[in-house]
């Protein structure tokens, strides 16, 4: 039994330290995960603002553009409506050519800044999304890692119990057969004494006979007795 107990032992320390080198080894993972990921998140934030940036100064220019020429073409009477502008004469069909030629650069200016304020919207939006799925992800590492710590300080004092528990059962199997080698030697001492008294039992009852004989003849001598 004992033996056993210290085969069970041993296998459970050595499965230990192989659960323990694998919580160790996911740990490592899920730390170099975490690391690959915050680079990632650094990158896409980067991008991120200099896209943003991008834009806006953009949409700044763009808008100072379009203010200098919404003065420049009112100054010049080039923001007419269309009806206002047509007339009887010929001249007057040219100056609505003028205004619709303006308000066709204003509409497409206007258009670029819209388009670049929608993008500037997508990528604030991009953003946050990211940044709320990194910071999930770094979430759940950080929870998964405490767990792993946590298992493997179970698992290294579970460890240590079994280590003591098994230095104990070789003390006892070592008490246990230092106990049955003495039995053995004192079974063979006494297997040798009766092996003596069984060898030995006639010559001493023979000589335990004489001794009776010899004590009855000393009796009847004493008693009076003549033997000659």
């Amino acid at each position: 039994m004992k033996a056993r107990a210290i085969d069970d032992a041993k296998d459970l320390i050595k499965q230990l330290a192989e659960e323990i080198a694998a919580a160790e080894a996911e740990i490592a993972e899920t730390e170099t995960e975490k690391l690959k990921a915050s680079e990632t998140r650094q990158e896409e934030n980067s991008e991120f603002q200099a896209t943003v940036k991008d834009q806006r100064d953009a949409q700044a220019i763009l808008n100072k553009a379009l203010n200098r020429l919404k003065q420049f073409y009112k100054k010049k009477g080039f923001l007419q409506a269309p009806g206002d502008a047509l007339g009887d004469a010929p001249d007057d069909f040219k100056a609505y050519k003028k205004n619709s030629a303006a308000a066709g650069v204003l509409q497409l200016i206007s258009n670029v800044i819209e388009d670049s304020e929608k993008t500037e919207k997508e990528c604030i939006s991009a953003e946050e999304t990211s940044q709320t799925e990194y910071e999930t992800f770094i979430g759940n590492a950080n929870d998964s890692i405490k767990a792993l710590k946590n298992e493997v300080t179970c698992k290294r004092e579970q460890t240590a119990d079994t280590k003591a528990e098994l230095s104990t059962l070789k003390g006892d199997h070592t008490d246990l057969g230092n106990q049955l080698t003495a039995l053995g030697n004192e079974s063979k001492d006494l297997h040798t004494q009766c092996d003596f008294l069984l060898k030995n039992f006639d010559i001493r009852q023979q000589a335990h006979a004489s001794e009776m004989e010899a004590l009855a003849n000393a009796k009847a001598i004493l008693s009076g007795a003549d033997f000659s």
